[in-house]
């Protein structure tokens, strides 16, 4: 009578012994998944603070754009301006001078006289 008591024992015991392998994998792979979102997080941070600082650099580059394009509309334009009202009733066919300007044209035989000259 002691093997139909044997039997159901180490069947349970086998049945036992299979829980806890699989309750061990379990908590490895529980681990493993832990770890797994712990890199994913750290990943995830980074990209957000990588984000952030971009995002800070385009906003400084385009105030500083902005500026530039102040400064071009305040100085450089307001001068064109300043000298275009000076100059943009002048009549300029009666000049003598131009007569001779039409006339001119520099090619390279010409640039190389003028480049002689200056020596």
């Amino acid at each position: 009578m002691p093997l139909p008591i044997i039997i159901p024992i180490g069947m349970a015991l086998t049945t036992a012994l299979y829980g806890v392998g699989k309750g061990a994998r379990s908590i490895a792979r529980n681990k493993d998944a832990k770890d797994t979102n712990v890199q994913a997080q750290r990943i995830t941070d980074n990209a957000a603070w990588e984000l952030e600082s971009a995002r800070e650099l385009s906003q400084e580059s385009l105030e500083r754009l902005g500026e530039m394009r102040l400064n071009v509309l305040d100085k450089s334009i307001t001068r064109f301006v300043s000298v275009f009202e000076k100059t943009h009733d002048v009549e300029l066919s009666d000049s003598s001078g131009l007569d001779e300007l039409s006339k001119y044209r520099l090619d390279k035989q010409a640039l190389s006289e003028l480049k002689t000259r200056e020596v």
